[in-house]
């Protein structure tokens, strides 16, 4: 052992020792769901946003409103503790109502204007009443795509968990 290594032994003391298991038994959950989650936020950010005509959704969105865009809106959050952990992995506020709307499709028209104003992608300027958007099922997508490591990432916490318990 070196100078710059700390050990700590913590002997004796049951309560001490049944809290560090209860803090262990919430904490390692919580990991291997935050573990699945960053997986899928990952995918969407990195997968979902081809779009159908396979330009990614990118840049447009973020240069105008000087964020990281839509792509960058896609977060995780972790709620619960102990076993009762829930992972969400999704956008909110103006991003999320747009990504809903990718999402499900629809009609897009002018709110307080007479005619939608906007840039496509190679930079031709249009000016038009209302625009149909198909449906993307990025987030359906995603569930399907990334379901399979999720199972195996969270299997291999039970497992290592089973194993840790016989030890």
């Amino acid at each position: 052992m070196t100078k710059s290594d700390i050990s700590i032994e913590v002997r004796g003391d049951k309560e001490v020792q049944r809290k560090l298991k209860k803090f262990r038994q919430e904490v390692e959950p919580r990991k291997a769901v935050t573990k699945a989650a960053l997986y899928v936020e990952s995918w969407l950010k990195r997968e979902g946003f081809a779009h159908q005509g396979g330009a990614p959704i990118t840049g447009q969105l973020t240069a105008r409103h000087g964020g990281a865009g839509l792509q960058g809106s896609i977060r995780h959050q972790i709620e619960g503790h102990g076993k009762d952990v829930l992972a969400r992995v999704g956008s909110s506020g103006q991003s999320g109502m747009i990504l809903r709307h990718w999402e499900r499709g629809g009609i897009i028209r002018p709110r307080n204007k007479k005619f939608l104003h906007f840039f496509t992608w190679d930079g031709t300027e249009v000016f038009t009443k209302q625009v149909k958007h198909e449906p993307t099922h990025m987030f359906e997508k995603a569930k399907k795509r990334t379901e399979p490591e999720v199972r195996r990432l969270l299997d291999d916490f039970i497992r290592d968990g089973k194993r840790k318990a016989r030890l």
